[in-house]
């Protein structure tokens, strides 16, 4: 994800006007200027980049979630965890 953002991604614009052209489907009478022809293309990419990380995010805590069950039902590990925290 990270060479797909510095290779391919533009800086992006300082007011919000690409991402409510997007949802709304009217790009041009945005300010955007020249650039109204390559930021479809430009919020697409972003918005596949936005989703992926969303979504290994969502896997990933989940996954620890699964994980971090299995010792709650070791009895008194709260009081063990504890112990090690503090020493």
């Amino acid at each position: 994800m990270k060479i797909l953002i510095s290779v391919f991604l533009s800086r992006e614009f300082k007011h919000d006007e690409t991402n409510r052209a997007w949802w709304s489907g009217k790009w041009y009478g945005r300010g955007l200027g020249n650039s109204a022809m390559s930021q479809p293309a430009r919020e697409f990419i972003v918005k596949i980049v936005e989703m992926s990380l969303w979504s290994s995010d969502f896997l990933l805590a989940h996954v620890l979630l699964i994980i971090l069950t299995v010792p709650l039902f070791i009895p008194f590990v709260d009081k063990l965890h504890s112990t090690m925290l503090c020493e």
